[in-house]
């Protein structure tokens, strides 16, 4: 009888200078890493050294100014991935993007062209944004109550998946000598819906991997839904193998409800190393 072979991905966060607040006092190196490219450079040639599938940046649009720890996030991870990209080949890189703050074209298209540049190496990691301190940032509104934010961000990735598939070079026929293009490769989304209200089509075409691998990571009943409607790679914090098979097994349910073929989802626990 014939085994099935398995696969271990592996991510590793390199955000700032590590998981926990007062990591910073026990590590090497000068306190403005934090800010210098070539840390992160480093950083993710470890991990492909390392045989890591990807790189995770992690994001929070909002200042920590507590005198006692560190910002725990500076450069933007999607300009951050594009410039570790160039430099580092080989390895995939997760962009943690809130769908609260920003406009489902501009995130298709920015992640688009960068999958598209990369061969196909961008990850993106939903976020719904929880703290009010980024809401703050982004207007005088209040943070939305967690069932808007999810249903908004289910709609967000239901317009993103539109868009990046609106323009497809794959559809194109024979093209005459005269024209540059089959114009009729592109074609509108014309979206109407509770939260957005976009035209397209998006101008870039489609990626080589179709479009960018979408993460998620919420463990609530919105976040179990948004992950199984939508989420190739899965994030959670498992405690126990039980806890695990439990989880899985209701993502995976949930995605078969709603018409997804559950193979297509991958479970990636989370684990802190912590040297001593």
């Amino acid at each position: 009888m014939s085994k099935t072979e398995r696969r271990l991905n592996l991510n590793v966060g390199i955000n700032t200078t590590g998981y926990l607040p007062n990591a910073w006092k026990y590590r090497s190196g000068d306190r403005h890493d934090i800010n210098d490219i070539g840390y992160y450079r480093r950083l993710t040639e470890l991990a492909h050294k390392g045989r890591f599938d990807a790189v995770f940046l992690s994001d929070h649009p909002a200042l920590l100014t507590d005198p006692a720890s560190r910002p725990f996030h500076t450069i933007d991870p999607l300009i951050l991935s594009t410039s570790l990209a160039a430099q580092v080949p080989d390895i995939g890189f997760v962009a943690t993007i809130s769908s609260t703050y920003n406009s489902p074209y501009n995130f298709a298209r920015r992640t688009q062209s960068i999958d598209v540049v990369t061969g196909g190496r961008l990850i993106v990691n939903i976020v719904s944004s929880f703290n009010p301190n980024v809401a703050a940032n982004f207007g005088n509104d209040p943070l939305p109550p967690r069932s808007e934010r999810y249903a908004k961000a289910t709609e967000f990735l239901d317009v993103a998946k539109k868009l990046w598939s609106s323009w497809d070079p794959r559809r194109e026929g024979e093209v005459p000598e005269d024209r540059f293009w089959d114009a009729a490769t592109a074609a509108t989304i014309d979206h109407e819906g509770q939260y957005f209200h976009v035209k397209g089509p998006l101008n870039v075409p489609r990626g080589p991997q179709g479009h960018p691998v979408i993460a998620q990571a919420g463990a609530s009943e919105g976040g179990i839904d948004l992950a199984a409607r939508h989420g190739e790679i899965i994030y959670c914090n498992i405690l126990s193998r039980p806890a695990g098979q439990a989880f899985g097994k209701k993502v995976r349910d949930r995605a078969v409800s709603f018409g997804r073929d559950p193979a297509s989802i991958r479970i990636v626990p989370g684990l802190v190393v912590i040297l001593g």
